[in-house]
C-alpha cells in the first residue's frame, strides 16, 4: 500500500503532454494499463472499436446506441466474440438483457484479461506475491472472524478474561480483510509497463484538455448569442 501511494504520484509528475496514443495499443487495453483492471468502459472501448475496424454498425436513435448490425470487418479474435455474440442474428436489439450478448460481453472481458496477464507490461512475482497475500488475508479474516464467535461464546459462558481474545480475533479479522482488498497494490510494472504508462497518461491529459477547450469555446459561443 505504501509503494503505491507513493509511486502513482511519482509517475504521475513525469506525465506531460502526448498528441497520438502509443502504436499497437488498443483504446481498451490503454484504459487497462491506466487502472491495473478490467472495467464495463474497457468493453465499451473495445465494442466502439469493433465499430470503426467495420465489425459492427451502431445504429443510433437520439443520440443513443439502440442496435448492433453485423458487418464483416474487423479480426478474427473480434468475430469470433461477435459470432457468440450475435448467435447467428444479422441484427442485435440493446436496451433488454440476451443471453448471448452477454455471453459475447463476458467474452471481451475474458479477452482483456488474458490480454493483460499475457502482455509483460506487469512483473510476474509481484503478482505471485499479490495472490499469497491476498489467500494469505482471506485466511486470516476466515480465522479471525470464527475465533470472534468462539471467544464470544466463550466470554458469555465463563466470564470477561476471554474479552482480550476477542480483541485479538478482532484485529486479525480486521488485517485479513485489508490484506484482502489491498492486496492489489503488490502488482508491478515492468519498466516497458512504465513507459506505456506515462505515454498513454500523458495522452488522455492531452484528450481531457482538448475537451475543456472545447467546452470553454462552445460556452463562449453560447453566451454570444
Amino acid at each position: 500500500g505504501v509503494c503505491a501511494l507513493f509511486y502513482l504520484p511519482y509517475m504521475a509528475a513525469m506525465a506531460t503532454t502526448e498528441f497520438a496514443p502509443p502504436d499497437g495499443v488498443t483504446a481498451a487495453q490503454g484504459g487497462v494499463i491506466l487502472t491495473e483492471q478490467v472495467q464495463s468502459e474497457h468493453r465499451v472501448a473495445w465494442l466502439i472499436e469493433a465499430a470503426i475496424d467495420g465489425a459492427i454498425d451502431l445504429v443510433e436513435e437520439d443520440g443513443k446506441a439502440v442496435r448492433l448490425v453485423r458487418q464483416q470487418g474487423g479480426s478474427s479474435d473480434t468475430a469470433a466474440i461477435l459470432d457468440t455474440a450475435f448467435a447467428g442474428r444479422a441484427e442485435l436489439e440493446l436496451g433488454a438483457y440476451d443471453p448471448a450478448f452477454a455471453a459475447g460481453w463476458n467474452q471481451v472481458g475474458a479477452s482483456l484479461e488474458a490480454w493483460q496477464r499475457d502482455s509483460g507490461l506487469w512483473d510476474p512475482a509481484g503478482d505471485r506475491r499479490r495472490l499469497v497475500v491476498r489467500l494469505s488475508g482471506a485466511l486470516a479474516a476466515i480465522v479471525g472472524a470464527a475465533g470472534v464467535i468462539a471467544a464470544s461464546a466463550t466470554a458469555s459462558r465463563f466470564g470477561t478474561q476471554w474479552l482480550p481474545v476477542i480483541a485479538v480475533a478482532a484485529a486479525l479479522a480486521g488485517a485479513g480483510v485489508a490484506l484482502t482488498i489491498r492486496g492489489w497494490e503488490l502488482r508491478v510494472r515492468t519498466p516497458t509497463g512504465s513507459g506505456l504508462w506515462l505515454r498513454i497518461e500523458s495522452f488522455r491529459r492531452f484528450l481531457a484538455a482538448s475537451e475543456a477547450v472545447h467546452a470553454e469555446e462552445a460556452a463562449k459561443r453560447a453566451a454570444a448569442l
